[in-house]
């Protein structure tokens, strides 16, 4: 959406809505090129893509992004002109084993992990995580003892 610089009226949509249901972010290329990182959104609309619009608005179909594993947060123009995309992956990890003979008897983490998540390090991920494990009983009526 775009608004007036003194806000004094409700924003109009600069492209229609269908093109990029869910926006993530945006950048401009030196030579005027704009691109829309698109996500999906909560109720399930929208595509995990990167759209590109030329200075005139429109959609340059030559450009194109194909990685079944990119879920773009933000996207920025590099000093080269590269487009960077700060992408997340969200995981989920679960273990058990026997507990009269293993430590831990059972475990459990999870979180998300963001690609790129500063656009001069593209090669850097961030994992943000959290995780819980039970010791067995067995373990824990020795430590008693």
């Amino acid at each position: 959406m775009a608004f007036r610089v003194e806000l004094s009226a409700i924003g109009e949509h600069v492209f229609p809505p269908s093109i990029v249901p869910f926006p993530r972010g945006f950048a401009f290329g030196r030579d005027g090129r704009l691109f829309l990182a698109s996500g999906i959104g909560p109720n399930g609309q929208g595509d995990d893509t990167i759209v590109a619009f030329a200075p005139n608005g429109a959609v340059e179909r030559t450009w194109a992004v194909r990685d079944p594993e990119l879920s773009p947060l933000d996207l920025a123009i590099a000093p080269n002109d590269n487009v960077v995309v700060s992408s997340e992956h969200p995981f989920v990890r679960m273990g058990g084993a026997p507990s009269n003979r293993n430590l831990v008897s059972w475990y459990a983490d999870g979180g998300i992990g963001i690609k790129a998540p500063f656009s001069d390090r593209p090669d850097d991920v961030l994992t943000l995580g959290i995780a819980y494990r039970r010791i067995s009983g067995e373990a824990a009526l020795a430590d008693r003892q």
